[in-house]
């Protein structure tokens, strides 16, 4: 007895499963190269805090490295200029309210040095500075 064999049948689902492979490598290579947040200019290690509050960055954030470089908004300023170029962002910011401030200092930031930063927002009439720490570890 002679069987006849049905001749295969063409699967369209093969170029779908193909398809479907290159999509999930590319969501995953972006999902590994891709920046939620972008980095920091300067290499900071912010002070250990036991605050739980969890606190909205101002509109300007000031970090201010260990070694005294300062940075407004991820440009590298010198500290001299750092009053004038506070001023120019608070006198076209949109807000009419007094203006707020983000500082990420490093932990082993000098107190003067802070100070310094402190007086030169208090002269500009900042009306809220807002410090940026870690939970403790």
């Amino acid at each position: 007895m002679k069987f006849i064999r049905p001749s295969p049948r063409q699967n369209d689902d093969n170029n779908l499963i193909s398809l479907i492979n290159v999509v999930f490598l590319i969501l995953v290579f972006f999902m590994l190269m891709g920046r939620i947040t972008p980095d920091d200019i300067l290499d900071i290690d912010s002070p250990a805090s036991d605050s739980t509050q969890a606190v909205e960055p101002e509109s300007v954030i000031i970090s201010i490295a260990a070694d005294g470089r300062i940075a407004v908004d991820s440009r590298i300023i010198t500290k001299a200029s750092l009053g004038a170029i506070l001023r120019r962002k608070f006198e076209t910011g949109k807000s009419a309210d007094t203006p707020g401030v983000t500082i990420k200092a490093d932990a082993k930031i000098q107190v003067k040095r802070l100070n310094d930063t402190f007086d030169i927002l208090r002269s500009l009439g900042v009306g809220k500075i807002t410090l940026v720490t870690d939970r403790t570890r």
